[in-house]
């Protein structure tokens, strides 16, 4: 399906264009806004559901989507810009990649955010046709079971319309209301016959000339209606005058608004309707969209697919195009992470060198003894700088196990050491050091040296 078209009339679609931008930056308040002021406004009646409503939608709907991508495409500005300073100890070369991912991870996500604008644009289009059609449809089928019941030719009605839409002439008005007057003999038989003419002017493609002659009709069916007293014809073309009037004064010119104007000043004069009709003629705008709102519920139940299946292809769509970001997003993220390699690897120097193991050199000496008895305050050296490979091993298993007898023996050992030791000979504690009964392999005691 195309793309609905612009006007040809550059004024019109600079209008269209300048709207839709405002409407995208400020929100659907500011259409509102729009519509109360420009209600009356022939050049606005796209507003309202006009020849071009569906052109104004897409600009809407694309103005929306790119201030949308502006906003991420920021977002990722910053976190590559954020990549980029933390990466700084890195080379020239490796920022210029990262600038050529940017720009095309940039370019990636603005296409994918205008295709999707676009496929959206589509659908909606596609459903308003369909549910236009649904509607149209059902009507069809109400009003042709409605004639069979009541022993109405519609053929007949439409040869009887067909030279008041031609020519309108004197004859052929009252050729019309005298056939009207004499088949509307009551309430359901009149129903079929206005609900035929107002077929008539709300179908699609029909001319403002056809409308008005058949608005020509009405008014004289009117004031014979109040000369006759035909209460049954007056009631309901009291529910069927607003959207027959409306549709033939919607997005008119004022030479043509002048011809309606007369017959509602005419109408107002009579007293034909009461004040709440005439108020309703008087905004076509808001009344069609008032009788198009009635429509979609009194059919809710044959539009309600038609929407789901559209808003389930949008879903799709819109799910394709959100993981194709995150796709795009991850890799920005992941270019911050190199930031932690400080060096680059000499074959490839976009790539940062993996972390290895330490070389068996560079592992500390495994000790014959449980480091876990040690006292908790043992003498350090607190001059002496640590060397970057002076990494203790992680505790064993078996370490981990004995932690709790560890602990216990050391608290005992600070206990002992907090006892006065008895005088002994130098002689003695070295010949006691030596014994392999009191100083058992694995075990290490250790001499302080108090100066």
């Amino acid at each position: 399906m195309d793309l609905p078209q612009p006007p040809a009339d550059q004024e019109l679609k600079n209008i269209i264009d300048k709207l839709a931008q405002f409407v995208a930056r400020n929100g659907p308040e500011f259409e509102h806004m729009t519509k109360q002021k420009q209600k009356d406004n022939p050049k606005f009646s796209f507003l309202f559901g006009g020849t071009y409503f569906h052109y104004y939608q897409y600009r809407v709907t694309t103005e929306q989507a790119i201030l949308k991508q502006k906003q991420r495409l920021e977002q990722q500005q910053a976190i590559v810009q954020q990549a980029i300073n933390r990466q700084s100890i890195q080379t020239a070369p490796w920022q210029q990649h990262l600038h050529q991912i940017q720009d095309t991870s940039q370019e990636q996500i603005r296409q994918s955010e205008q295709n999707l604008a676009a496929q959206h644009q589509l659908l909606l289009t596609q459903q308003q046709v369909q549910v236009d059609e649904v509607i149209r449809k059902a009507q069809d089928e109400k009003l042709l079971k409605l004639s069979k019941e009541n022993d109405l030719d519609l053929k007949e009605l439409d040869s009887i319309l067909q030279p008041i839409i031609d020519s309108c002439t004197k004859d052929s008005i009252s050729n019309g209301k005298g056939w009207i007057f004499s088949h509307a003999t009551n309430y359901a038989r009149s129903e079929v016959i206005i609900l035929y003419i107002l077929k008539k002017v709300t179908e699609p493609g029909t001319t403002f000339e056809t409308k008005l002659h058949l608005v020509y009709l009405i008014n004289d069916v009117l004031h014979h209606c109040f000369r006759k007293n035909a209460d049954d014809l007056k009631k309901i073309l009291e529910g069927a005058v607003v959207p027959i009037f409306c549709s033939t004064s919607f997005g008119i010119d004022a030479e043509k608004q002048q011809k309606l104007s007369k017959l509602h000043k005419l109408w107002e004069t009579n007293k034909y309707f009461s004040q709440q009709i005439l108020d309703q003629l008087q905004n076509p705008a808001a009344s069609l969209a008032a009788y198009q709102t009635g429509l979609i519920t009194e059919y809710a139940s044959l539009i309600t697919p038609i929407t789901s299946a559209i808003q389930t292809q949008y879903a799709l769509l819109q799910k394709q195009h959100q993981d194709f970001v995150a796709h795009l997003t991850g890799q920005m993220h992941q270019m911050q992470m190199p930031v932690q390699y400080a060096f680059q690897s000499p074959a490839n120097p976009m790539m940062p060198v993996q972390q290895t193991a330490a070389a068996p050199y560079m592992q500390p000496t495994h000790t014959g003894y449980d480091q876990s008895i040690l006292p908790a305050t043992q003498p350090q050296d607190h001059h002496k700088l640590p060397e970057s490979g002076d990494v203790p091993n992680p505790p064993t298993e078996e370490a981990s196990v004995q932690q709790p007898e560890a602990q216990e023996a050391e608290i005992k050992d600070s206990e002992a050491r907090m006892e006065p030791e008895p005088s002994v000979h130098p002689d003695e504690r070295l010949s006691d050091m030596r014994n392999p009964e009191m100083h058992p392999p694995g075990r290490c005691t250790l001499i302080f040296c108090h100066i």
